[in-house]
Order: C-alpha cells, then structure tokens, then sequence
C-alpha cells in the first residue's frame, strides 16, 4: 500500500532510485491510480476518497474534483461522487479531459477548463454515465480506461461487468455491455492500439481479450492466473 506519490527524474536516477520529490496527496489514504496526461503536463491521482487531485509536472498541485453528496440518492444530482474513487484515466487524445470511476455506481467524464465553484474553486463533471447490472441496480465501478482515440471509455464494475460508451450516446445507454464479463470483480482493462479489442483482468483469476464487433463474448481467455484476491 502506498499513500504517496514519488517524482523520478531519469537523467539523474542512478542504482538508489532517490525520487526528487514526494507528494501525499491524501494523508492517510493509500494510492489507486497514478496517470500523466498525454502532452506529461498534469498528473492525476486518485487515493481512496471521493475527489481526485490533479498535479503539475513539478507536483504543483492545480485542482481537485467536487466532492459529491452522500445524502442524495439519484447521483445525477451531485457533482462529484459520493463514495471512493477506485480510479482515473485522461483521455489520451485530448490533454484536459479525464474520467473516473467509483463504487457510487457512476462513472464521471471531466474537463479542466469547465466552470469551478465554491471556495476552493473545484471542477464539477461533464458527463454521468450510470453503471447497473442485469436487474438494473447500481453496480459499483472498480476500473476505467479510454480508448487511444478517446472516442470509447470503457469501465469494469466489481459484480463482474462491463459497459462501454462511445462518445456520442453519452447521454444514453452503454453502447456495448456485457453484465458477465468476470465471475469475480473486473480489475483492470486496457484496450489495444486500433481500438478495436480490449483486455479485461479480474478476480476470478482470468484474463479475456474481447472484440467490439461481438461483445457478447470473449475472443480468448487466460486462467488460473492467480491474484491477491483468489490467494485470500
């Protein structure tokens, strides 16, 4: 577990691997996700609270997302999440957007130059894409990740889904879903160059590689390939 983020600068790294810079973010909360932007001029971090901190290169930090609120029940009507944010991902085409996802049942698409509000002058998001499962209840977000054209995010929930939106039906349905992607939680998922494939870790000790043409069911699947979880 870390609670810190650690700033390595190549040319002058030698064998001790001494960082120039130690940041921590979010005292006493450990680290789920670290993402530079694509031009490496902010740093994202997310650390097991309900807002994320964006960073400077130089681990200035800039900005932190709205917190949510926990009493309302449609989360559409607060503008940050309202529970822990497991992770955060820029969109790789497009420097000051990003998206994050959180056991509140939402997956959040932001943009830094939108309006801030408040004392602290947070961002509020963008886009409320709404995870559910087959019965059509909240189903908790674990992972996300952007497609290297920014044009699909794609998020993992912990009961094993999996809901892919593209850019123009963000206001709708997931343009692809499968409710049964993993017998355990999705942990990870990374889409492939030509964004036409991605990637899917879980707990079941599986990997699968999915095509976007049929979705319905993995192109090929890795198991028993062991992980913290099925250790326990």
């Amino acid at each position: 577990m870390c609670i810190r983020d650690r700033y390595m600068g190549f040319q002058g790294m030698n064998q001790k691997l001494k960082p120039y810079r130690t940041l921590q973010p979010f005292e006493g909360h450990p680290i789920t996700s670290l993402s530079f932007n694509n031009t490496g001029s902010n740093l994202l971090v997310s650390a097991g609270k309900n807002t994320v901190k964006i960073y400077t290169r130089d681990g200035i930090d800039v900005q932190e997302t709205m917190k949510g609120d926990i009493y309302l029940r449609d989360m559409v009507h607060t503008k940050g999440h309202a529970e822990i944010v497991n992770e955060a991902r820029w969109n790789p085409a497009q420097k000051d957007l990003f998206a994050t996802v959180s056991y509140d049942g939402t997956l959040r698409l932001w943009d830094l130059n939108s309006k801030h509000i408040g004392l602290d002058q947070n961002i509020t998001y963008q886009h409320l894409l709404k995870l559910k499962g087959k019965n059509g209840m909240k189903s908790a977000g674990n992972c996300c990740c952007y497609s290297r054209d920014g044009e699909l995010v794609v998020a993992g929930t912990t009961n094993g889904g999996m809901h892919l939106w593209h850019q123009r039906s963000y206001f709708g349905n997931p343009t692809f879903a499968n409710y049964d992607a993993h017998k355990g939680e999705v942990s990870s998922i990374c889409f492939t160059q030509d964004s036409l494939q991605l990637f899917s870790r879980g707990t079941d000790s599986s990997m699968k590689m999915w095509d976007l043409r049929r979705f319905k069911e993995a192109v090929h699947v890795w198991e028993n390939m062991p992980n913290e979880s099925s250790r326990m």
